[in-house]
């Protein structure tokens, strides 16, 4: 599992996508968690090793990307 922390001043969603730009997983995120812990499954199934691209999108003041390495 991997485990995202964030530090938002309101609700967001996480977005990670494949290299290829696909959906795997989506997710709302709750300013009050502070983090976010996913078994990297998408749709039931374990994700592939590869580089995945995940977006937090808050407000318009607070978003983040970043590069997530899944190496089994």
């Amino acid at each position: 599992s991997v485990t995202f922390y964030y530090d938002i001043p309101a609700d967001a969603m996480l977005h990670v996508y494949d290299i290829a730009g696909r959906l795997v997983h989506s997710t709302p995120l709750s300013a009050s968690m502070h983090a976010y812990e996913w078994n990297l499954h998408a749709g039931g199934r374990p994700l592939a090793n590869g580089v995945y691209l995940y977006i937090v999108l808050g407000d318009a003041q607070k978003s983040e990307v970043g590069r997530l390495v899944v190496n089994r």
